[in-house]
């Protein structure tokens, strides 16, 4: 099955969410009302999810990736943002699962420029909520190197 027709997406990003939704009948399973604030000792402290995960379907549709989790995607900025409030996040630090290991080189070389296009034009319109982590070809350090120093006209 093509992988756009898995997707509901916004126009960058689709998010995977890592389950931290509260278990159904458990002891504080009750959904916070408004924003939930994290206090410790009395100070409210930032919270940073340093471990969520995306995908962009452009880029997973270069080498044809099948989306292995339809139903844990994210659409959209306000979605992502409105889950964060709920559970307490205050930043999120995107990263992509290295799904494009097996993929040729030329592949891999355009699929990480539209990964990374696609984090930092997520990032920008997220008003200070998101970074992310850039995603490289560790298969192919030599390329990656090259790459790199063209970019910077090293």
């Amino acid at each position: 099955m093509p992988f756009k027709d898995n997707l509901n997406t916004g126009p960058t990003l689709g998010f995977v969410d890592c389950n931290n939704i509260p278990i159904a009948g458990g002891v504080g399973s009750s959904a916070p009302q408004g924003r939930r604030e994290v206090v410790i000792s009395g100070n409210r402290v930032k919270t940073i999810d340093v471990h969520a995960h995306c995908i962009v379907p452009e880029a997973a549709e270069l080498i044809d990736h099948p989306l292995e989790a339809p139903g844990l995607l994210w659409s959209n900025v306000g979605d992502r943002v409105g889950h964060m409030d709920k559970t307490g996040v205050d930043v999120q630090v995107l990263s992509v699962n290295p799904y494009w290991y097996r993929a040729e080189r030329d592949a891999v070389a355009e699929l990480i420029q539209v990964q990374n296009e696609a984090l930092t034009e997520f990032c920008e319109s997220g008003q200070g909520r998101f970074s992310a982590f850039a995603t490289a070809s560790l298969q192919y350090p030599i390329w990656q190197q090259s790459s790199s120093s063209m970019r910077l006209k090293l």
